[in-house]
């Protein structure tokens, strides 16, 4: 083993100050984020965990903030970042006592956020994260829009909804990523389907003539920003390219052969002009200064066709053209429409009423809608394409994927061809895994060091190049330093629109017929 680290760090945020507790560090670390389950549906990084256990320590860390550093060639690189989620004091069979603590990273607190699903209409992906998370999201976050504009977002049949939930169907509406970053820095990176990960990732060169110097401290070879992004010198990168430098890489055959696709997509419509959403289909009585609140009124289809309605710009209920009060149930009383007092409360899919009679006698309710634009949800809808061939060479297998904020009816063939070309084809092996030991030589640490969840490598085996996504690393550092990486691999495939759309005054979206094209 030729290279190791010169220090780690481990530090808590206590009273305003990081204190460094790595001298109390006693055996192994642990740590891995990203996706680990494989397969098209798996879109959004599960909860990183970070292990390790201390010299027992009389101090309480549950909920504290953390930060996990290394440092290499003289420069400190953040490797994980996190809350203290588990404290337990463990004792061994020779009466020593020990701390353990596991610390999780952001995604921990995503899962538990709900909010208030109010209905959004004609908004991208890109603001739905950030409304979704609200101040929830981690200080440095990057969110590509979307490939559409999503005509509604948000359950239709409901008023909250989990923050976990929505970014998930962000993600498989646009076959994204959502994938959070800890190298260098906390980052929550969103990756739209017309994201190039075509580029491999590039990392810099060893050589600390490449490298910018810091002029304030001789002993730091190379210039970090103040967010700990390395700020790299001329184009001096190596592009990284693993050919087979020491590692073990692991193939998978057979768990992932699809016969066919069956993509889904929820349509929803949004009314252009202005319509009763609700209409009384009963009178209601009143008795003289009587008062009924909390009355609920769900929304309708005018044409009783959508399986789920909401409502946006909702109008407040006008006396004598929203609704009428009378002194008979048949309405052909008096009619007393200025003594009843409305007021209504509005929702995504219902409003709460509150009813008041002001006049001395009883009076009916005799009519009562309420207007403003509905948002119809309906049955799925989806594109079924199968190979029968290799349905008769294997078990049938149908790749269900829905897209639930995907409402183009158009893109239902686009989409699910792309599916069916990239997954339904003849068994052969893929590669799953990519392990290591970053300390046998300086180009495997600085491959550790710069790597993380959402670049893309180049693997060459056996005279083949393929680029992989990198969804996911698992790192296991052992007392004397040696140190364990294990990603776990997608091979980078096509979904993006074929077509650039036209940019005005953009050189590279706005040569018809050489990178944009006029759409049908």
């Amino acid at each position: 083993m030729t290279e190791k680290l010169e220090n780690i760090f481990l530090e808590f945020y206590i009273d305003g100050t990081w204190v460094d507790y790595s001298d109390y560090i006693i055996d192994t670390i642990e740590y891995s984020y990203g996706i680990s389950e494989p397969g098209v549906s798996s879109r959004i990084s599960e909860v990183g965990i970070f292990k390790c256990l201390l010299r027992d320590l009389d101090i309480n860390l549950v909920g504290k903030n953390v930060r996990f550093s290394a440092k290499y060639l003289g420069n400190i690189h953040r490797k994980f970042t996190g809350k203290v989620y588990l404290q337990k004091r463990k004792v061994t069979t020779d009466k020593k006592s020990y701390l353990y603590l596991e610390i999780h990273d952001w995604i921990e607190e995503c899962i538990s956020k709900t909010f208030s699903s109010e209905l959004l209409t004609n908004t991208n992906g890109e603001y739905v994260m950030q409304f979704v998370l609200g101040d929830t999201r981690p200080e440095y976050y990057e969110f590509d829009q979307t490939a559409e504009t999503y005509g509604a977002v948000f359950d239709l049949s409901s008023n909250t909804s989990k923050a976990l939930s929505e970014l998930s169907k962000v993600c498989n509406s646009d076959f994204g990523y959502l994938l959070l970053r800890h190298a260098g820095r906390n980052l929550l990176r969103f990756y739209n389907r017309n994201y190039k990960f075509t580029q491999v990732t590039k990392i810099p060169s060893e050589d600390g003539s490449y490298i910018v110097k810091d002029t304030n401290d001789s002993s730091i070879t190379q210039l970090v920003s103040e967010d700990g992004i390395p700020i790299i010198a001329d184009d001096k990168f190596y592009t990284v390219n693993l050919i087979d430098e020491a590692a073990e890489t692991e193939y998978s055959l057979g768990d992932q052969i699809y016969t066919g696709v069956n993509f889904s997509i929820l349509p929803r419509k949004i009314d252009n002009t202005t319509v009763n959403l609700y209409t009384l289909n009963n009178p209601i009585e009143l008795l003289p200064e009587e008062e009924k609140s909390g009355i609920i009124f769900r929304y309708t289809d005018p044409l009783q066709r959508a399986k789920n309605v909401a409502g946006t710009e909702m109008i407040t209920p006008i006396g004598t053209t929203d609704y009428l009060f009378n002194t008979m149930e048949d309405g052909s009383g008096v009619d007393i429409t200025g003594y009843l007092q409305v007021s209504v409360q509005f929702f995504s899919t219902h409003a709460v009423v509150t009813l008041k009679n002001n006049a001395v006698t009883t009076g009916y309710v005799t009519s009562l809608r309420l207007r403003g634009k509905g948002v119809y949800s309906y049955d799925l809808i989806s594109k079924k394409i199968v190979n029968n061939d290799l349905s008769e060479k294997y078990s049938e297998n149908i790749l269900e994927f829905t897209a639930p904020y995907q409402n183009d009816v158009n893109k239902l063939t686009t989409l699910s061809t792309r599916l069916y070309d990239n997954y339904c084809n003849e068994p052969e092996e893929k590669l799953q895994s990519y392990k290591y030991i970053p300390n046998k030589n300086i180009f495997l640490m600085l491959i550790y060091i710069y790597i993380d969840v959402g670049d893309v490598v180049s693997i060459q085996e056996d005279g083949k190049v393929d680029n992989y996504l990198i969804k996911y690393i698992k790192v296991k550092i052992e007392k004397d330093g040696i140190i364990f990486v294990e990603y776990k691999l997608d091979k980078v495939i096509d979904l993006s629109d074929p077509y650039t759309p036209w940019v005005l005054n953009d050189p590279e979206k706005s040569l018809l017929g050489i990178n944009t094209y006029i759409g049908g």
